[in-house]
């Protein structure tokens, strides 16, 4: 039996990039960088994944520092809630936060190198962005 793909919140924002790819995403600072969350909700608990120019970082969040968690996606993040349309591998040639967000979510399209690309195809293939504040407009 195939194994049921996961559902993710996928989440942009805005950071202070000192690698390579800080050139693809000067023109759309608040689609800086991505990274991964997921709610357990047997455990009552936030997974965040992430990967950056420091390295590989998984946490999980719990009562109050889950409360600070999402205050953080309210505020600083636009986020899109995806559920992969098979749980098939991706193998990025280059690993950064991008192509280790295709590969955790299975999008295998080459030209998307930044955060932005990714969010819009995101939703072109049906994600909803969710946590946003009542005046917070993403603009596309």
């Amino acid at each position: 039996m195939p194994k049921k793909p996961t559902k993710w919140i996928i989440c942009f924002t805005k950071t202070k990039n000192t690698a390579f790819y800080r050139f693809w995403t000067w023109t759309r600072k608040e689609f800086s960088h991505v990274f991964a969350v997921r709610y357990y909700p047997e455990y009552n608990q936030w997974f965040v994944m992430d990967f950056n120019d420091q390295g590989f970082r998984y946490k999980i969040y719990k009562d109050d520092s889950a409360t600070h968690l999402i205050a953080f996606l309210i505020k600083r993040c636009i986020c899109v809630d995806y559920t992969p349309k098979s749980s098939k591998s991706y193998t990025p040639l280059w690993l950064y936060c991008t192509t280790f967000i295709k590969h955790l979510v299975n999008i295998r399209k080459f030209w998307i190198v930044t955060p932005y690309q990714l969010y819009c195809e995101l939703l072109k293939q049906g994600g909803k962005v969710i946590f946003t504040e009542d005046e917070k407009k993403v603009k596309k």
